[in-house]
């Protein structure tokens, strides 16, 4: 497989918002299909019909693959929605926990820690995710089956902003 082919390939497992890759076993083809992938639409036909193309030790990109795909808990439009306007990089649903994996954080407190403008309404696909996965809306507990005992390593972390020397900057 070329480079491009590579690079195509990795572009489409950023765009289905998948932790493995298209050439891996354990894909699945069932949400997303990007509109301006030709490589990955090849690959979704071939598995359609049943072929599979094996993949090379080299060529797999596999993100932490420990954990909950987001796109995984939602519907077919909400994760359209999700893959096509989501741009912080979000995969799993331990990025949305907190250190302790008990509570779901707010779509403000994404925001904020982003550094997105945190104005803007709560898109729609995050509203279905909190319908599924909270206990109640009220104290944002994950039901059981989310839960971790373990401490969250993939929680988003808040990174300290440098103080500038400006004087006239209020921070």
């Amino acid at each position: 497989m070329g480079t491009i082919a590579r690079i195509r390939l990795k572009e489409s497992q950023l765009q289905t918002k998948s932790i493995l890759s298209p050439t891996s076993k354990k894909f699945n083809f069932n949400k997303i299909v990007p509109k301006h992938n030709l490589i990955y639409k090849v690959l979704h036909e071939a598995a359609k019909i049943g072929l599979q193309i094996n993949e090379h030790s080299e060529s797999t990109v596999i993100l932490d693959n420990a954990g909950t795909e987001i796109i995984s808990l939602l519907g077919k439009k909400e994760a359209l929605t999700f893959a096509t306007t989501d741009r912080m990089n979000l995969f799993t649903l331990e990025q949305l926990t907190d250190s302790t994996r008990k509570t779901l954080i707010t779509w403000k407190q994404i925001k904020h820690v982003r550094a997105c403008k945190k104005k803007e309404r709560i898109p729609g696909w995050f509203s279905k995710l909190e319908q599924k996965v909270l206990k109640q809306n009220s104290n944002r507990e994950l039901l059981d089956i989310y839960q971790s005992y373990s401490k969250n390593k993939k929680s988003i972390k808040v990174a300290p902003r440098k103080i500038s020397q400006d004087r006239r900057k209020r921070e």
